[in-house]
């Protein structure tokens, strides 16, 4: 993905509660103004008719292997992954680095908001309302990095995360994409604070339709995709996996086994509550499954390993 400054002119700065986050926008709409904007700052530029929106990821298939996975788990199964998803789990759970992506898109979204009128049109003061804009927003942010209290965290030291949001006829096209470049973060065992970084590809899906710029995101189910290497305590981890939050909290990982199919693990932090959506367990809450005791409840029986 094009850095930030390639794609727009120029970057604008905008104070946040963590990090500095720049970002700019290319809007066209019906009034063919051609803007770089941060909502608070903006340039014109030249006039154009239409806007090169760059592809997003295809989330169908994915989508569809949630709802309808296509792995029989067994014991066998469950023995050779089973310790590694709930590896995964901890670490998702633990992390700070999904919190805060979820964090610059909102900042994101909530400028819109706040600059969007009751009829869904853009309003920027001094040049006027624009009807429909379509618009392609690039996003450029320094990750928190290993010492929380450090002042000023730089990307060259922290890593970054580059992602790109599209706006469509004023609202927010489903998919939000880009990558992490050695992006440094916490994660928590226990009461041990692990030094973890992020070097990839991610992609984010809140939906199969486009986002209202004033309904919550964290309210939606949000299905994120990594293609990259997770950095564990200077122990680099090849990852490509998918993971899902629903509401606020419950989590759903997506599970590729060695022969192409696939299961879903389930877990709700708040209750606690494990279970398995497979080819045979279906439903929102599939079958019971606990990791930590290494055991599952499936149609056919139990099965331990």
């Amino acid at each position: 993905m094009k850095r930030a400054e390639a794609r727009c002119q120029r970057n604008l700065g905008v104070s946040g509660p963590r990090q500095a986050l720049r970002y700019c926008a290319l809007v066209v709409s019906r009034a063919c103004l051609h803007l770089a904007l941060s909502l608070s700052a903006i340039m014109t530029t030249s006039c154009a008719d239409q806007l090169d929106i760059p592809p997003a990821p295809n989330f169908s298939d994915v989508l569809a292997a949630y709802v309808d996975p296509s792995a029989e788990v067994s014991s066998a199964v469950m023995e050779s992954v089973g310790d590694q998803l709930l590896e995964l789990r901890e670490q998702l759970l633990n992390s700070e680095i999904f919190d805060e992506i979820l964090d610059v898109i909102e900042r994101v979204q909530v400028d819109i908001h706040e600059n969007t009128d009751e009829n869904g049109n853009l309003v920027i003061g001094g040049l006027g309302t624009f009807p429909n804009p379509n618009a392609v927003i690039e996003l450029d942010h320094s990750c928190a990095g290993w010492d929380p209290d450090a002042a000023n965290t730089e990307a060259e030291t922290s890593g970054a995360i580059e992602l790109t949001m599209v706006l469509e006829l004023g609202d927010i096209s489903p998919v939000v994409w880009g990558e992490a470049t050695q992006c440094q973060f916490l994660a928590s065992s226990g009461d041990v604070r692990l030094r973890s970084s992020y070097d990839g590809d991610i992609a984010l899906c809140f939906g199969e339709e486009p986002i209202s710029t004033g309904e919550p995101l964290r309210d939606l189910v949000i299905t994120t995709v990594l293609s990259g290497t997770l950095g564990v305590n200077d122990l680099d981890l090849p990852v490509r996996r998918s993971f899902r939050l629903r509401g606020r909290g419950a989590l759903e990982i997506l599970w590729e086994l060695d022969d192409g199919t696939e299961f879903v693990y389930l877990f709700d932090p708040d209750t606690l509550g494990e279970g398995i959506r497979d080819a045979n367990c279906t439903g929102d809450t599939g079958c019971s499954c606990n990791l930590e005791e290494r055991e599952c409840t499936l149609p056919s029986g139990s099965i331990s390993w």
